[in-house]
């Protein structure tokens, strides 16, 4: 199928979508730069491989949808909202990605609707990347998830690759300067998460709760500077 790709822009960053799995494809910050005097990036597509690199792919058991459409793109004062839209086993599914403009927040609203009374249960994950920057290949990261209501508990990603968290309502991965994670789940759609190397790249992946029907889910993700200025 044909590949489209969006590209959007806030006084903060610039961020780049792709109908392949409905990615956020690229991520570069403007108020920080490289010394060639780039925009430092903490997302990339590195050739034609969206989907090893992209971030917030949906996936399913076994083989997931790969071809989205876009169906909604609007802008205001406020916010950016991007929606695509897929099926998959009598399932219609949407992704809508609302960018606040003010902020380095996205919101991830996912619709889950059958097309039929009997369909097969989805069990979805949610994959994102940690924050790779070019500039620093040696920099390290870690993971971290909230320990009670007040507490963050910070873990090496060398060490704990096999480990499953349950029920994080904050989960993601921070370098030295920056930091991806789901920071708000009020629809409490996660029921775990864990860690995932894949080709080199490590990823927070967060593993939904099942969908029997139709139903509608709202995360929340900081992706951006660990220190704002």
């Amino acid at each position: 199928f044909k590949t489209d790709v969006l590209s959007v822009e806030t006084d903060l960053y610039k961020a780049t979508f792709s109908n392949v799995g409905g990615l956020l494809e690229s991520l570069s910050f403007k108020k920080y730069k490289d010394r060639d005097g780039q925009f430092l990036q903490t997302i990339y597509k590195q050739g034609a491989k969206t989907l090893e690199n992209g971030c917030f792919l949906l996936a399913f058991e076994g083989e997931s949808p790969l071809e989205y459409k876009l169906v909604e793109h609007k802008e205001d004062d406020n916010f950016i909202t991007i929606g695509y839209q897929t099926e998959y086993n009598q399932w219609v599914v949407k992704k809508t990605y609302l960018l606040n403009k003010a902020s380095h927040q996205m919101d991830l609203v996912l619709d889950f609707e059958p097309k039929a009374k009997d369909v097969t249960e989805l069990i979805p994950r949610i994959f994102f990347p940690s924050p790779e920057l070019q500039e620093f290949k040696s920099d390290d990261v870690s993971c971290f998830v909230n320990k009670g209501i007040k507490s963050i508990e910070k873990i090496s990603a060398n060490k704990e690759l096999s480990g499953v968290w349950g029920m994080p309502e904050i989960f993601g991965i921070q370098s030295k300067y920056f930091a991806h994670s789901l920071v708000k789940d009020n629809e409490h759609f996660v029921c775990g998460g864990y860690l995932k190397k894949v080709n080199n790249k490590l990823f927070s992946i967060l593993l939904g709760n099942s969908i029997k029907k139709k139903d509608s889910y709202k995360l929340s993700f900081y992706m951006g500077p660990k220190q704002i200025d």
